[in-house]
C-alpha cells in the first residue's frame, strides 16, 4: 500500500482530493488510517493510501500545478488553500 506524509493544513478531505481526485474517498481513507473523517491528521504523519477509484483528470491537474490542498487553518488563523484568485478566474 502506498503512503504519503501529511502536509501542514491538510485534512482527510484534502488528502482524498489530492490522491484520488474525489471527495468520496475521504471515508475509506480515514478509516484505513484508524481515524474519523472529522479527525485532523497531524503534519508530518505518515498515512496509508489504499487502492481506490480515482478521477485521474483532477489528480493530474493538481500534480501539474504542484498543488497540495490544505484547507485547514494554521496557528496564525490564516486560511490555507489551493484556490487562489487566479485559479478561480481561470475556471469560472
Amino acid at each position: 500500500m502506498k503512503q504519503t506524509i501529511v502536509r501542514s493544513g491538510q485534512t482527510w478531505a484534502d488528502i482524498a482530493v489530492e490522491y484520488y481526485g474525489r471527495l468520496e474517498a475521504v471515508v475509506e481513507l480515514a478509516a484505513v488510517n484508524g481515524a474519523a473523517v472529522d479527525d485532523m491528521p497531524v503534519a508530518g504523519q505518515s498515512v496509508m493510501l489504499p487502492k481506490l477509484d480515482t478521477d485521474p483528470a483532477i489528480v493530474r491537474e493538481l500534480a501539474r500545478r504542484g498543488a497540495h490542498p490544505g484547507t485547514a487553518y494554521d496557528e496564525s488563523a490564516e486560511r490555507i488553500g489551493i484556490f487562489t484568485p487566479q485559479f478561480t478566474e481561470e475556471f469560472e
